[in-house]
């Protein structure tokens, strides 16, 4: 009688109508030297044939598991119906319009090995790429210290801009998984609670993934909406760290609008100058070049101090 090993991963990508990008994004997976993976892909209710290519590439590969969303809408609710059918020590999160290097799992399996019970998430820098592939600049996690861990020194920051951690599968059933109420920063939530227990974040020097900038991607699309739930989340981790009430988001809502209205007429402005930068990375990512040089220009108008130090920080190259 022979014991079946488990895998030591299981990467779990969340979709809704990603045609476009999704052979890519799946082949990435399936390249990986590092085998030792189950692949788990949440679909969300698709009607642009992205099912059938699911149902193709696992009639192709058993390691790749089709799941149902269910009725619960949004990327939350995808990752919790994969995580829990996940048999891996490590979740690998993936989305359906980025790209693996091929050694990402690689070097994840010689990082965690010998690695701190304490580390809870591991991130890495990815390159950006365009609508073609093409690479249009690169980014890096900044956090305080590597590893970092939440102490009374650093109680007030906030974590965030975290591309496609890999999580400890016993840290995310600690953390009963992703908050369904997070519109645009699920991920945000997760990476704060679970500092919040105890675990820390290790962050990998190499460039391990490709995120894609464009026009449909959550980040540029719903731009106004992802910077409010922003502030909203910062202001919910720091009051639940000071063992204070927090507000719901309605209540976070309407504690804005009581403030001076030349403080949100600022604020605003500086809203719409990051927005059209957004833009402006979306617009170079297609080739756009007239939308493109409009978004920079307005940017730059709207909040100078912004943009400058965007385009100083040379993340996206043009």
């Amino acid at each position: 009688m022979t014991t079946q090993t488990l895998p030591f991963f299981s990467v779990v990508m969340p979709v809704y109508n990603g045609a476009k990008y999704f052979s890519s994004a799946v082949q990435s997976v399936l390249d990986q030297t590092n085998r030792d993976f189950q692949f788990i892909i949440v679909d969300g209710g698709s009607t642009d044939g992205t099912i059938e290519m699911i149902e193709a590439y696992a009639k192709k590969d058993p390691c790749i598991i089709s799941l149902d969303q269910g009725s619960e809408p949004g990327v939350a609710a995808a990752m919790n119906v994969g995580v829990e059918a996940s048999i891996g020590e490590w979740i690998v999160v993936m989305h359906a319009d980025d790209i693996m290097m091929p050694r990402r799992l690689e070097v994840l399996f010689s990082c965690i090995q010998g690695l701190s019970e304490n580390i809870g998430i591991i991130v890495s820098g990815v390159e950006l790429i365009g609508d073609d592939d093409r690479m249009i600049g690169k980014s890096k996690p900044h956090l305080p210290n590597n590893p970092y861990f939440l102490t009374q020194e650093n109680c007030d920051h906030v974590v965030g801009g975290l591309y496609h951690p890999t999580v400890k599968r016993s840290v995310m059933e600690k953390v009963n998984g992703y908050t369904l109420n997070c519109t645009c920063t699920e991920d945000v939530d997760l990476y704060n609670r679970v500092i919040e227990s105890s675990h820390g974040i290790m962050i990998i020097d190499d460039y391990l993934m490709k995120y894609r900038i464009h026009s449909g991607s959550a980040s540029t699309s719903k731009s106004r909406l992802l910077l409010m739930q922003w502030r909203f989340q910062k202001d919910l981790i720091r009051r639940r760290r000071a063992g204070e009430s927090v507000l719901e988001w309605e209540e976070f809502l309407e504690s804005r609008m009581k403030r001076n209205i030349f403080l949100r007429l600022n604020e605003s402005r500086k809203d719409m100058g990051k927005v059209h930068y957004r833009n402006a990375t979306s617009a170079l990512s297609s080739r756009a070049w007239c939308r493109f040089l409009y978004s920079c220009a307005a940017s730059l108008i709207m909040c100078p101090v912004f943009f400058l130090r965007k385009y100083r920080s040379r993340k996206v190259v043009i």
